[in-house]
């Protein structure tokens, strides 16, 4: 219900968890006649109010997520004396397993070690779980080979990386397709459905009773592939049993928004290009106090970024209209020399210059929006980073640059203005080799690792979901996060 207009009944719970102050009315006249007292915490009144709250019943997800449920009280806090009702909105927000947290920059470990440390693949031989993965590739090196070199993606290196390795984590098995090739390039483009075709015939093909599967889904998506699907006139089953899915379009940042239910398998990792067309870093000694921006008009949010240009509070004359199209050796000399790099979102919540941006060395502002107009309001920028890459290993984003959101356009000359970028381009200087093909690559296989050491722990089944609940309080740019713990719930 809360995903509407909320109703009285969950009004009035919701406040009583927020602990609105009130007024306590009593009759003068009478001292014996009072109101019913505040319900005691543990009492059956408190937990039927507690449920009240609940959306719908809690479902069996995966081990390595934590879940949240976020409301927001626009508005700030109510008076006692206002009759006026309180308008929430409400978002239920997930959480990665956390892996072991990056050390602080300035220690002798570089990220590589430090990742490779963490990565703990089986000791012990096994020829089936071999043999099955090399099944398994066999399946997917036609469709490979339908990719013309210049058109390869990210997707390419991990496939080729994990082919030297072959590293096995617990029962993990590694679906490599050119997702991007099959569903964007066929599929959308040529509107050719046949290797879309193949693919879900290799999914049909797969033994999901036995082996764990996961995919780097790169530059693709989920309602896409069923979207071409559905006009070649066949289906594509079993995508729901892959048990993760390592996604670069960060899609849960519109579900986050939307209120629609999250992707619980999905981990984001940054939108690469191939390692051959990684950007080179410039070091922080060449940075010049100035931001930039040229990129195509992907999403409207964009079209409000050419008139910062002549803003005052900051240079901003790097920053292009969206559609502007400049030589690429002028974008990499931008890249090169600007401070700031402004990353908007585009037909999906992730952006190449977000990756471009850190491996040259500069500083990213991530501006999230919808990507076309909505009344709905947009998540605060806490929330926003908590679905960024790498925020499970302790990475910080409004340390590594600036989080913002569309309704912060008008300020961003302003914001930067008051951000020290001396310590955030050390910041980034340090953590660049992540946002790499080989340091995502490597974040990859810690992740399998610390996921199969988890299944063994539990003994095959699922361990213990945490659940939490909190609470953000909005009042203008001030937000109180208030967390409710709610305990350790079992999966059902």
């Amino acid at each position: 219900s809360l995903r509407r207009r909320p109703h009285k009944a969950s009004l009035r719970a919701m406040k009583s968890l927020v602990e609105l102050p009130t007024a306590s009315p009593r009759n003068d006249d009478d001292d014996d006649v009072r109101m019913p007292p505040p319900t005691v915490e543990g009492s059956s009144a408190h937990r039927q109010r507690r449920r009240s709250l609940r959306r719908r019943p809690h479902h069996r997800g995966p081990p390595w997520t934590a879940a949240f449920v976020v409301v927001c009280a626009l508005g700030g806090a109510r008076a006692a004396t206002t009759d006026a009702e309180p308008t929430f909105q409400v978002w239920e927000d997930y959480a990665v397993e956390p892996l072991a947290q990056l050390p602080e920059p300035g220690t002798a470990t570089s990220i590589e070690a430090f990742l490779e440390s963490h990565t703990r693949p089986a000791a012990v031989n096994d020829t089936a779980w071999w043999a099955y993965q090399m099944e398994v590739f066999a399946l997917c090196r036609p469709l490979w080979d339908l990719v013309p070199p210049h058109k390869r993606l990210a997707d390419y290196d991990f496939y080729e990386a994990w082919r030297a390795r072959m590293p096995r984590f617990g029962r993990f098995i590694y679906v490599a397709l050119p997702w991007h090739h099959v569903v964007e390039q066929h599929g959308m483009l040529r509107k050719d459905y046949a290797p879309l075709r193949v693919a879900a015939r290799i999914f049909g093909m797969l033994d999901f009773a036995k082996y764990d599967h996961f995919i780097t889904l790169g530059q693709a998506s989920f309602p896409q592939i069923h979207k071409y699907c559905r006009r070649g006139g066949f289906p594509f089953k079993n995508l729901d049993k892959l048990k993760i899915v390592f996604t670069s379009r960060l899609e849960n940042l519109d579900r986050l928004t939307a209120g629609t239910r999250l992707a619980r398998h999905e981990i984001p990792i940054p939108l690469l290009y191939e390692k051959s067309n990684e950007t080179p870093s410039s070091g922080p000694a060449s940075k010049q106090a100035v931001a930039f921006f040229a990129g195509s008009c992907t999403c409207p949010m964009r079209e409000r970024l050419g008139p910062l240009r002549d803003a005052t509070g900051y240079d901003m004359s790097g920053v292009h209209a969206c559609g502007a199209k400049i030589p690429r050796t002028k974008y990499l000399r931008y890249l090169r020399f600007a401070t700031w790099v402004l990353t908007p979102r585009g037909s999906f919540p992730a952006a190449y210059m977000i990756s471009e941006a850190i491996q040259s060395g500069s500083l990213p502002v991530y501006i999230y929006d919808w990507k076309y107009n909505a009344t709905r309001p947009l998540p605060p920028a806490e929330l926003v980073q908590r679905h960024l890459p790498f925020v499970n290993m302790g990475v910080d984003w409004q340390r590594l640059g600036a989080v913002v959101t569309g309704t912060d356009i008008p300020r961003i000359p302003e914001i930067l203005s008051r951000l020290d970028a001396a310590p955030r381009l050390a910041h980034v200087d340090y953590l660049r080799p992540l946002f790499t093909i080989d340091g995502t690559f490597r974040y990859i296989l810690a992740t399998l690792s610390l996921l199969a050491e988890k299944d063994g722990a539990a003994s095959g089944g699922a361990a213990p979901l945490g659940i939490r609940r909190m609470l953000v309080s909005s009042s203008g740019d001030r937000q109180q996060l208030e967390e409710v713990d709610d305990g350790l719930l079992k999966p059902r």
